[in-house]
């Protein structure tokens, strides 16, 4: 916050802080990969979204305090770490692989056109002394964005609601047609034990008349 300048040496150790903090970011891609592939898109995309909050919050408060400006570091490290594969994630998940490549070049190119604006939104917040509002605004916006997953979700419990429903109906499907073949096998054997009776009586009572004669 430019209104809480801190000393010239906290202002060394913090960009020091920062570009430690960026460096160890990357074995926290590590973490978010196994995060995604054992709770899935949808979770890690919430847990990206309060990480990415909780920084913010911790930047609205940091004031004189060079500890949680720090520990700030250490959150946006680790919000950029997940941010980045919940959004490649997201991408094979909801539209697979057929335009892959393309659609990450678009989200890349936008994201570097929105970076380039950066500098322009950091001149209006310092000439404005607006940090503050700066972050409150970009918390609600995390918050609006938790809409998204919870999209996600809906959606994903109609989909297996559906994939139930067609199980059912499909093991039921079974269970008649194994029913209907069980019912054609004993009618077989039916039909086949009495057509034996018929023509062992036949043979039988044609014996009995040879000998009588």
């Amino acid at each position: 916050d430019d209104r809480h300048e801190f000393p010239q040496d906290v202002q060394h150790d913090l960009v020091v802080d920062f570009t430690v903090a960026m460096s160890l970011g990357t074995f926290a891609s590590i973490i978010s990969g196994a995060y995604i592939d054992r709770f899935g898109v949808v979770s890690a995309t919430y847990v990206t979204l309060f990480i990415g909050q909780a920084q913010m919050l911790s930047m609205l408060f940091a004031g004189h305090h060079p500890l949680i400006m720090k520990t700030s570091f250490y959150m946006y490290s680790l919000f950029r770490q997940f941010l980045y594969p919940v959004f490649i994630a997201s991408l094979t998940d909801r539209l697979g692989f057929k335009y892959f490549g393309m659609l990450l070049g678009v989200g890349f190119t936008l994201a570097g056109v929105t970076q380039l604006l950066q500098a322009t939104l950091v001149n209006f917040a310092h000439a404005n002394q607006s940090w503050e509002a700066l972050h409150v605004i970009f918390i609600v916006l995390y918050m609006l964005l938790m809409v998204c997953p919870a999209l996600d979700a809906r959606d994903e419990k109609i989909k297996e609601k559906r994939i139930s429903l067609f199980s059912e109906t499909h093991n039921e499907c079974l269970g008649l047609a194994e029913a209907a073949a069980e019912a054609t096998k004993h009618f077989s054997d039916s039909m086949y034990g009495s057509t034996h009776c018929t023509r062992f009586s036949t043979t039988s009572r044609d014996t009995d008349d040879d000998d009588s004669e």
